[in-house]
């Protein structure tokens, strides 16, 4: 097994955690926003 510094792979797994979550929260956000829109215009 090959030795890594544990804090740069953790940092670049926190990164790719990180960009992952806030793509999920983005998305939750504009699906939010879709669904405000249809029951505004549905009223």
């Amino acid at each position: 097994m090959y030795e890594v510094p544990l804090d740069d792979l953790h940092r670049k797994l926190h990164r790719r955690i990180r960009m992952r979550l806030a793509d999920s929260c983005a998305e939750l956000n504009k699906s939010k926003e879709q669904t405000d829109l249809q029951s505004y215009f549905t009223k």
